[in-house]
């Protein structure tokens, strides 16, 4: 579950946003869903969930190119927010398959959905941002 710090952060972040892009600026929606993974993911890619799955080298620089879009960051301070947000994402989900499972850019908007899987259990958590 998404705990009371990453929340504070995506609020802190949420605000930061709107503060820079009036019309627009970063939403989230957390959900969670007990035992309904077989209903969403495919049977053979859940077998592949059975281990502990960090963010790949792609899902990281994914994670930094919202940040530096989204909150108009420099590469050290983007570089710092990514850490920090893939850190508490670790902390509360230290046992789960992590992975962005989609990504989409268009350089006025950015929507990511992360999925968090264990047993027949998921959490996803969708980060969208916007210019307006």
């Amino acid at each position: 579950m998404l705990t009371k710090p990453t929340q504070s952060f995506l609020l802190e972040i949420t605000e930061k946003s709107a503060q820079e892009f009036q019309d627009g600026g970063i939403t989230f929606e957390y959900k969670y869903a007990h035992r309904l993974a077989h209903t969403v993911f495919d049977h053979n890619f859940l077998k592949t969930t059975a281990d502990i799955r960090e963010f790949n080298d792609k899902e990281v620089q994914q994670i930094e190119s919202f940040f530096t879009t989204s909150l108009s960051l420099k590469q050290k301070d983007t570089e710092l927010k990514s850490k920090e947000f893939i850190q508490l994402l670790k902390q509360d989900f230290s046992d789960y398959y992590r992975q962005i499972s989609s990504f989409n850019s268009d350089g006025y908007s950015i929507d990511i959905v992360i999925h968090f899987i264990k047993d027949n259990d998921f959490h996803e958590l969708n980060l969208f941002w916007s210019m307006d």
